[in-house]
């Protein structure tokens, strides 16, 4: 009974820690878009790096959405190095540099 009183207390404070962020409703929580928007947030368009580095960025993913949004927000960290690196290649192409 004591255990469970002090899951349910972890809980109650997990909720109201949400909340104090403004996610009131676990789907907002785990929307996709919200994700992808805030790893986003934390990636350098000009070098292509997340100045974090990627295992930062998924931390803080994991800390604000949760330990189910790792995977999203690791999809999105892929998709934006295959864009970088997809880009480049074009640039490096078109300035005649192999």
């Amino acid at each position: 009974q004591q255990a469970q009183a002090v899951l349910q207390k972890d809980a109650d404070q997990a909720v109201v820690g949400r909340a104090k962020m403004g996610i009131t409703d676990v789907d907002e929580e785990l929307s996709p878009s919200k994700i992808e928007e805030f790893v986003k947030s934390l990636y350098d368009k000009n070098t292509g790096h997340f100045p974090l580095g990627e295992t930062g960025v998924l931390a803080k993913v994991e800390k604000k959405f949760g330990h189910n949004a790792a995977k999203t927000a690791s999809s999105v960290i892929e998709q934006l190095k295959h864009n970088f690196d997809e880009n480049l290649m074009r640039m490096r192409k078109l300035a005649g540099v192999s």
